[in-house]
Order: structure tokens, then sequence, then C-alpha cells
């Protein structure tokens, strides 16, 4: 009896590790409900990125992939610890077409545990094309 009740806890203890780690695309819509619950914005975007199209507003810059696709998760990482409650709190990842931040998004979720991250589906790109608002990177 023991060993079945010690098989059902360890089963229901992996079923909450999995849906705690999944990664959740979101509509324009959808992040602005989750930065007015205090959810934290990251556009993991370059700086050129950055200056051509702005940010949606409230959001953090914080790149991840260089213009030459290489990245320092660990310095990444390191910065977005200072940015966001920590591995508990709500983030939402923003790039320019969905691609980038559903990548990192996965590493956050699946590998390090985050249990609360979201991406923003089609990007910055989607975001403008439903008229939403950009506002110009300072200091990028």
């Amino acid at each position: 009896m023991k060993h079945w009740m010690g098989m059902l806890l360890l089963g229901f203890g992996l079923i909450k590790t999995v849906l705690a780690a999944e990664l959740l695309g979101v509509s324009p819509q959808e992040l602005s409900q989750l930065q007015q619950q205090g959810a934290v914005l990251v556009d993991i975007r370059t700086p050129e990125e950055w200056r051509k199209t702005g940010l949606i507003p409230g959001s953090q810059p914080l790149m991840f992939y260089d213009a030459n696709g290489k990245s320092d998760a660990a310095a990444w990482l390191k910065q977005l610890d200072k940015l966001s409650p920590g591995k508990s709190g709500n983030i939402v990842l923003i790039c320019r077409s969905g691609h980038r931040s559903e990548q990192v998004g996965n590493l956050l979720a699946k590998t390090l545990g985050y249990e609360h991250v979201y991406h923003l589906k089609n990007g910055l790109k989607g975001w403008v094309e439903q008229g939403q608002p950009t506002t110009a990177c300072r200091n990028c």
C-alpha cells in the first residue's frame, strides 16, 4: 500500500512539474492584462531592433541573442534576476516575430523551472500590426 501511495504522490508531483513548466504564447490583449497584473515584460531583441521600431511601453530591453545569433545565457540570466521577481513571477518575453522569445521562454520554463513564462505570439511585428503603441528606446 505504501508503495502505491508513494507512486501516486510521485505521479502528481511530476504532473505538477510538467504543467508548471509550460510556455504560453499570448496575444497583445493578453500581454496588456498580464502587464496590469504586474508581469515583467522583457524585450530580448538587439539594440539595433529597439532603435528601429521602439519598445512596448513598460518593457525592459535585455538582449539575449546578438546580431550574429550568439548568446551568453548565464550573463543574461543574471540581468533577468535583477528585473524579475524570481522563478515564480510572471515574465513575458518579446522579440520581433515570436521565434526567439519562444526559444528563450522554453529555456526558462522547461530547463530552468520558471513557473509563469509567456511570450508574445507574432512578436513586436504582430503588436504593431494590431495598432498597439511603441515608445522610443532610451539609452539603446
